[in-house]
């Protein structure tokens, strides 16, 4: 029974060790790609502080060096991912998007790169996560962004509490999902009621919500939301919904489907002007 109890001790202090040792590789990794994009950030062990430019003009940004955020600050602003978006939007419709809606928006670089790109763009951003939501509001405060709009919900097919829960993938800041908890402290919001916000049709719909995707394409979902959606960004996470049926399911409605990366773009092919 002593040798047996010296081996668990052995084995917990054994893991307590590699996850400080990850921890630590974690945050010297992040360090040193924030100090590649900004040589002058200012760090305070939690938190990174830097500028960037986008489109002649100077961003500031804030992200916490443990978790998710460079990581999507690498995707979103240093590699440019939704450039792709831009230019599927510009040649079918001639013209720069002027409404977003952002669902998942974490911690709203999306928001961030889109009004860069597009000043008059108006945007409604959607975020479960409470600590998401206070980087996000920092984005939008020190950049100025009076075009955006943020709500801490989460993208749902139906209007219903929801439970925010951290299983999805490596379980950081980005992979957070929801589901249903009649005790909740979360109030989905709908495709229709964010549609709502800019009536009658909204030119661009981003939505990365980890796995959510499947019950808001789900066979006895109401997609008709999708007509009035000029163009859909979506991310397709496969251990969680059929790609094959889901992307069906847009081509049925009259959707060209095009991919980068992540992305799914959907073109709504009823919406195109001749």
């Amino acid at each position: 029974m002593r040798e047996l109890l010296v081996l668990l001790i052995g084995k917990v202090f054994s893991q307590l060790r590699t996850n400080q040792y990850e921890k630590l590789q974690h945050l010297e990794s992040n360090l040193r790609w924030v100090l590649k994009y900004n040589e002058f950030a200012h760090i305070d062990g939690e938190e990174a502080n830097l500028v960037f430019p986008l489109f002649e003009q100077r961003y500031h940004f804030y992200l916490r060096t443990l978790g998710s955020d460079v990581m999507v600050f690498n995707q979103i602003i240093g590699a440019r991912e939704y450039d792709f978006v831009f230019d599927c939007y510009e040649q079918y419709f001639k013209r720069p998007p002027q409404t977003l809606i952002d669902a998942g928006s974490n911690i709203g670089l999306v928001s961030v790169y889109f009004t860069a790109s597009y000043p008059d763009i108006k945007i409604v951003a959607v975020e479960p996560d409470a600590e998401n939501c206070k980087v996000a509001r920092k984005h939008i405060a020190a950049n100025n962004l009076a075009n955006v709009e943020l709500l801490e919900s989460a993208l749902w097919p139906i209007h219903t509490r929801l439970s925010i829960v951290r299983d999805f993938r490596d379980q950081l800041n980005w992979s957070i999902r929801v589901e249903e908890d009649q005790t909740g402290s979360l109030l989905g919001i709908t495709p229709a009621e964010l549609i709502g916000h800019f009536h009658p049709a909204v030119d661009i719909m981003k939505i990365d919500i980890e796995g959510g995707e499947a019950k808001l394409f789900a066979d006895n979902a109401d997609i008709c939301w999708l007509d009035q959606i000029k163009l859909l960004a979506l991310e397709i996470h496969d251990e969680c919904v059929n790609r094959d049926n889901l992307i069906a399911k847009l081509q049925a409605k009259g959707f060209i489907i095009q991919t980068q990366g992540e992305l799914t773009v959907g073109v709504n092919g009823n919406r195109i002007e001749n």
